[in-house]
């Protein structure tokens, strides 16, 4: 007698040497728990690997490697049991019962746990795309492309690889402006705070200060958070001082103030402002407000300035990536000058814009290299007739996923005279 499912050896009743039963049933839980059967598959091996009985009851989990011809079938018997299933082919393994009436899809790299009720039905829990065997397979994880040096960040509902502050794939470019007067700059005693008006700027990254309105800093769309500060010199010292950074016309939290009162008779004096961090969207605009008891003089030298620090934005700079290749002497009728295929996302830019292309030898006519994603035309490098440099053709923005391949495929007929290319495409890291 033996166990109904995995054939596991009975003790009977006054049996003799009963250890050696008991033995041959613990050996075979044993490996029914712990053992790996596989099959590595050779070119011109057939397509389907089916289990015996004994061999199903014996093991707990199926490895398949190799190099199949094409999708793999792992045949069950009908035993009623759970094991684990592992597909390292470039192919896909169908497991199915024996009667072929339910099968369990295993893409290339999957695992899975599978439970087999030995009726024809299988249930499969943890394969991959249904569970989480990476970071990114997550449900609140929505980062399908990770790269070395990624920042997570969690809007609420997901997790993403899309950081909205300074740090993202890779360090964002500094964006703020600093502005200074030319001038001396005289504040009447009105009773009322008066705005700063600035005449030059140091630097400005992103057209934050126009000189149509002078006194104000203005946020670009895309920033949202800031931080500034300020300073002060003065010609002739006011009696009494009021300095405020204002946004949008009004105090804000976080603007930076301070009060200075009883000066008279002093001059030359400096005074500095910073604000915290804070939070602002497309059009926010800000202002130094000064508000004086008796007429001030504002001295023009570098120590009266403003600055506008942007802290965080929506964007991110993916990486950039290169991809260049040379071909010495003259190109054949159709050949591939070029071809790889991505392990990552890329992205090529409407018109391949920061390529370069260069022929030592120039062109008898126009000529033009054929660019190709997975076989198929999407671009062009053009090479006009004495023209040492190319130029490049795509119409819309061309995204790679990890698997495309790229090819650079030269013209048929080939020209006579192009010769010694040299070609580096310009491309970012994708999402």
């Amino acid at each position: 007698m033996s166990s109904p499912n995995l054939a596991i050896p009975h003790i009977a009743a006054g049996q003799n040497q009963k250890e050696v039963t008991a033995n041959d049933a613990f050996n075979k839980i044993d490996g029914r728990i712990t053992s790996t059967l596989g099959k590595s598959w050779q070119t011109g091996d057939g397509l389907t690997w089916t289990l015996t009985t004994a061999e199903f009851q014996s093991n707990a989990r199926f490895f398949a490697d190799g190099t199949p011809d094409g999708d793999i079938t792992l045949s069950i018997p009908a035993v009623r049991a759970p094991f684990l299933c592992r597909n390292a082919t470039s192919f896909n393994m169908l497991v199915t019962t024996g009667s072929g009436t339910e099968t369990v899809t295993l893409a290339p790299g999957d695992h899975a746990l599978i439970y087999a009720t030995g009726q024809n039905t299988l249930y499969a829990v943890g394969q991959t795309g249904d569970a989480a065997s990476a970071l990114a397979d997550l449900t609140d994880v929505s980062a399908p492309s990770l790269v070395n040096g990624d920042f997570l960040r969690f809007d609420g509902t997901n997790w993403a690889n899309q950081s909205a502050g300074i740090y993202s794939r890779t360090l964002l470019p500094f964006k703020g402006v600093l502005l200074r007067r030319s001038t001396n700059y005289v504040i009447p005693s009105s009773g009322a705070y008066t705005a700063i008006p600035w005449e030059t700027a140091s630097y400005d990254t992103d057209s934050f200060w126009d000189g149509g309105s002078p006194s104000r800093l203005t946020v670009p769309a895309g920033v949202t958070r800031v931080r500034l500060m300020a300073n002060l010199e003065w010609q002739t010292s006011p009696t009494n001082q009021l300095i405020e950074i204002r946004k949008n016309g009004a105090s804000v939290l976080g603007g930076g103030s301070f009060i200075v009162r009883g000066d008279s008779g002093y001059s030359n004096q400096m005074r500095n402002i910073t604000s915290a961090v804070m939070e602002v969207a497309a059009g926010d605009y800000f202002e130094l407000m000064v508000y004086v008891g008796s007429s001030a003089e504002v001295k023009n030298l570098d120590r009266t300035w403003i600055c506008l620090e942007v802290v965080e934005t929506t964007d991110q700079q993916a990486p950039s990536l290169d991809i260049g290749f040379t071909k010495t002497s003259t190109p054949s009728a159709g050949e591939t000058l070029h071809s790889q295929i991505f392990t990552r996302a890329a992205v090529l830019p409407v018109g391949l814009t920061g390529s370069q292309a260069y022929a030592d030898v120039t062109a008898t006519a126009a000529t033009s290299l054929d660019l190709q994603k997975n076989g198929v035309s999407f671009g062009s490098i053009d090479f006009a007739i004495g023209s040492n440099v190319g130029g490049f053709t795509n119409v819309s923005e061309v995204s790679f996923a990890a698997g495309d391949r790229l090819s650079v495929i030269a013209p048929n007929p080939a020209d006579a005279t192009l010769a010694d290319l040299t070609i580096a495409m310009s491309a970012t890291l994708g999402s």
